[in-house]
């Protein structure tokens, strides 16, 4: 009888800790898919960064540009971005 309770016993603790095994193994997998999103999205975020400053650089210099001379096509340029999506591009 004292071997039957001992067995069951093990089967009880075996399946718990395969229950544990597999909700772990659940578990990892979601931390795994959070630290992927979070890398790429540290990846984007530098280049996005770099794109900024360059369109505030351009705008800026479009502006500059207008105050010096006056020529309406700068303002043009800072009011539509067109001159700097243009320069940005070529």
């Amino acid at each position: 009888m004292r071997i039957k309770e001992t067995s069951r016993f093990i089967t009880v603790g075996v399946v718990i800790l395969s229950a544990v095994t597999i909700a772990c193994a659940l578990a990892s997998r979601q931390f795994r898919t959070m630290q992927e999103v979070a890398y790429a999205t540290g990846l984007e975020a530098p280049r996005m960064a770099n794109q900024l400053a360059d369109g505030r650089d351009c705008l800026t210099t479009a502006v500059r540009a207008y105050a010096a001379t006056g020529e309406r096509s700068f303002r043009l340029a800072f009011s539509q971005r067109g001159f700097c999506l243009a320069r940005r591009a070529g």
